[in-house]
C-alpha cells in the first residue's frame, strides 16, 4: 500500500520508546499546540475535531490460540482508564475548574477506575 508506506515514512513520531523521534502522544500534544498558535495568529482558521477522530473502538486482545478475549489485557485497561480520565476532565471543565493538576486528574480517574474495573461488570 503506497499511501501507508508514505504515511509511515513521513510520520514525526516513533515506536517502542523512540528517544529520537518521540512518541505519538507527545507529538499529538505538539500538533495541538501548533494549531492553537496558528489560530491565534489567524482567527479565521478553524479546526474542528470530529467523533471519527477519536471514536476508535477499544483494543482487542487475543490468547495464545488466537481466540479473541473480551475486555482484557493491558491495552484494554489503559483504554478504560483513559475513558475515566476523559470523564473527569469533562466534568472539571463543565464546573469551571480550569486549574486542576495532572495528579488531581489522575487521582480522580483512579478512584473511578479501580472499583469499576471488575471483569464481571463489563461482561453484562
Amino acid at each position: 500500500d503506497t499511501l501507508l508506506a508514505q504515511t509511515m515514512s513521513k510520520r514525526t513520531w516513533g515506536i517502542h520508546n523512540d528517544h529520537i523521534r518521540g512518541n505519538f502522544i507527545s507529538k499529538l500534544e505538539c500538533h495541538v499546540c501548533q494549531r492553537v498558535h496558528k489560530t491565534r495568529e489567524d482567527p479565521t482558521l478553524k479546526y474542528q475535531a470530529k467523533f471519527d477522530d477519536y471514536g476508535c473502538p477499544s483494543p482487542t486482545t487475543f490468547d495464545s490460540q488466537g481466540l479473541k478475549l473480551e475486555r482484557s489485557g493491558d491495552w484494554y485497561r489503559q483504554y478504560e482508564f483513559s475513558r475515566c480520565q476523559v470523564n473527569v476532565f469533562e466534568e472539571l471543565i463543565e464546573q469551571g475548574n480550569y486549574s486542576f493538576t495532572e495528579k488531581e486528574l489522575y487521582d480522580a480517574a483512579a478512584k473511578r477506575f479501580s472499583p469499576s474495573f471488575r471483569r464481571d461488570e463489563f461482561l453484562k
